[in-house]
């Protein structure tokens, strides 16, 4: 499957969006999502984060795909031969409070979240809200990985994610 781009921006905050797969009905509505998410998200940096002070810009890349794409990256770099809603790979250990900035460079690449359709089709159909809200979800729990969040570290830190998802959320009035 070709690779289609777009391109968003909010602020100093850019997201890249490619998709491996064909075209998908909420695509457009996802993309209205992820302007309001992209706002939130930069709010966080500002607020949250090393880079609060950080007048560069800063960049990430989100890609849509199918199944055995997702599985395939999840075996090569987690060594988890199944499929899975979302990975990230983050360009930083972490970007949180206390952590060390980045060296300088003109733009800070986030990293790649990579969300896979079918399974957050079914995973919205499971839970009982639109596929754009599980997308959305998705991007929010990728975004978090970026900024340097693991709940699977422990019970503390799952918490601490969660918090700072839920905030993210709410301003599209998304419950997570």
């Amino acid at each position: 499957m070709k690779k289609s781009y777009s391109l968003l921006s909010q602020g100093k905050l850019s997201l890249e969006t490619c998709r491996t797969i064909a075209p998908f009905a909420e695509e457009l509505a996802v993309q209205k999502l992820l302007r309001l998410l992209m706002k939130g998200a930069l709010e966080h940096v500002e607020k949250e984060s090393i880079l609060k002070k950080d007048k560069r810009p800063l960049s990430l890349t989100l890609t849509y795909c199918g199944a055995y794409h997702i599985k395939t990256i999840n075996r090569n770099f987690r060594g988890k031969d199944k499929k899975t809603d979302v990975l990230s790979f983050p360009s930083f250990e972490s970007l949180r409070r206390g952590a060390r900035p980045p060296a300088y460079e003109q733009e800070l690449f986030l990293g790649d979240i990579i969300i896979c359709i079918p399974v957050a089709r079914s995973q919205a159909k499971k839970i009982g809200h639109s596929v754009k809200e599980e997308i959305a979800r998705l991007f929010i729990h990728g975004f978090f990985h970026l900024m340097g969040f693991d709940h699977e570290l422990s019970e503390n830190e799952e918490i601490t994610m969660r918090k700072h998802e839920r905030k993210l959320a709410s301003l599209i009035k998304l419950e997570i």
